[in-house]
């Protein structure tokens, strides 16, 4: 055979030996990155389902307050007509209470400034007469 040929036989054979061994770590790679799909997709999945769940427990607490609303709301109303009572009988009480005790304020503030006015009055009497009587004037009192 032709060294030529022989030469060209080997270097064919070398290529498809490279190319063998290419192709071998090609497939290597894609069945580690085929497993590591395969990996993901499983916690996908199992994602999916936890997310279900939690959707479904979601759903049923929704259901759940939705019975509840009417309750809420007519304790909400009732709340308001026991504050509007209260408010009534606290105006009512007010209105029957505060009249008397302005008026008894005022009568203490009356006292008091007439007591004032009185106690004002006899202190200057006393002044004068010791006055009087500190400059030889009447003794008697």
């Amino acid at each position: 055979m032709n060294p030529v040929l022989q030469i060209a036989a080997l270097a064919v054979a070398v290529v498809l030996i490279v190319l063998g061994v290419v192709a071998i770590r090609a497939l290597t790679r894609f069945e580690k990155t085929a497993d590591e799909i395969s990996k993901t997709a499983a916690a996908v999945r199992a994602t999916v389902i936890q997310a279900e769940g939690v959707t479904r427990e979601i759903h049923e607490l929704t259901e759940s307050f939705q019975g509840l609303v009417p309750h809420l709301h007519r304790t909400a109303q009732r709340f308001e007509a026991i504050g509007d009572r209260t408010a009534g009988l606290g105006h009512a009480l007010l209105d029957q209470v505060e009249p008397p005790v302005k008026t008894a304020v005022a009568v203490v503030n009356g006292v008091r400034t007439g007591t004032r006015t009185f106690l004002e009055s006899l202190t200057r009497r006393v002044r004068q007469r010791h006055q009087v009587n500190g400059n030889g004037g009447d003794h008697h009192v």
